[in-house]
């Protein structure tokens, strides 16, 4: 089905296959496109504040200190701004511990994953030291 909206053409796509995310528009975009912080539909469905970071971050983000979005945690102290406040390269001169219940990666120490991330045959730690060790399963 096809509708016409100020002259731009929108395609309605009647069902939606299981890995993709239907727009409000009913437009269908791959799933790993919601809450990346782009608007990909037009009507910016995608990025809905009340559907993408309801409970805050995800266990591998941090929020940016104004609240406005979260970015991987492997981003903070990078020395490369990616909060438009900038909370991401504050007080990286401090020893951040990680938590008993997290792995600290070897490349930082402010990368922590959770332990239950380890051994998961997926590299979470960019330098993979989460998966370092481990044996492999057949």
């Amino acid at each position: 089905m096809a509708s016409t909206s100020r002259g731009i053409l929108v395609l309605r796509e009647n069902n939606c296959t299981s890995d993709k995310f239907r727009c409000k528009n009913g437009r269908c975009i791959p799933k790993h496109w919601k809450c990346d912080q782009e608007k990909d539909c037009s009507d910016g469905s995608d990025e809905d504040p009340d559907v993408c970071h309801p409970l805050g971050c995800k266990p591998n983000e941090i929020m940016c200190a104004n609240g406005d979005r979260c970015i991987p945690k492997k981003w903070q102290c990078d020395t490369e701004i990616d909060c438009p406040d900038g909370s991401d390269e504050a007080a990286c001169g401090e020893v951040h511990v990680c938590s008993a219940d997290e792995f600290t990666c070897k490349n930082s120490t402010t990368d922590c994953i959770p332990l239950s991330w380890m051994c998961d045959l997926n590299q979470d730690c960019f330098d993979g030291s989460d998966e370092a060790g481990c044996s492999k399963q057949t």
